[in-house]
């Protein structure tokens, strides 16, 4: 009897647990992303969503996107369209790997600060001192 009771929960648990279904919400350019073919996304230290596409950094609040573009008479804009990394780093700050350089997004001043490199970023990291290496396509590596 306490095989077939046992059972019996054992079957209503597992019923219980895989029955559910996962449900996914698409965002899209419908709803106000730059763009439909996504490259990398990162969640920030403060809840925000940052989504990079071919034409342009989206940071998503889990209602709206706002979008930043490259603006070439605007240094504290975004450096590029094409954003093919971003990182997140010990301090919950997000770093953007463009076309053209790796910027840093300022809270509070919704700026960026752009960091040179000579050619195309590919990668970011950091180690265990806090410090940035980015690996670049054609010029070695830097640090941050």
């Amino acid at each position: 009897m306490q095989k077939k009771t046992g059972f019996i929960i054992l079957l209503f648990i597992s019923r219980v647990v895989f029955s559910s279904t996962l449900n996914f919400d698409n965002i899209s350019v419908k709803d106000g992303l730059s763009e439909n073919y996504v490259n990398c996304v990162e969640e920030d230290g403060k809840g925000f969503i940052w989504i990079g596409t071919e034409e342009g950094l989206n940071r998503y609040d889990g209602y709206d996107s706002e979008i930043y573009r490259s603006n070439p008479f605007d240094k504290e804009a975004l450096s590029g369209n094409r954003i093919y990394n971003i990182f997140k780093d010990s301090d919950g700050d997000v770093w953007i790997l463009t076309d053209n350089s790796v910027d840093k997004y300022e809270y509070g001043k919704n700026k960026f600060e752009r960091h040179s490199t000579k050619s195309k970023p590919t990668y970011i990291t950091q180690d265990k001192k806090g410090v940035l290496w980015v690996c670049t396509k054609e010029d070695g590596l830097y640090q941050i």
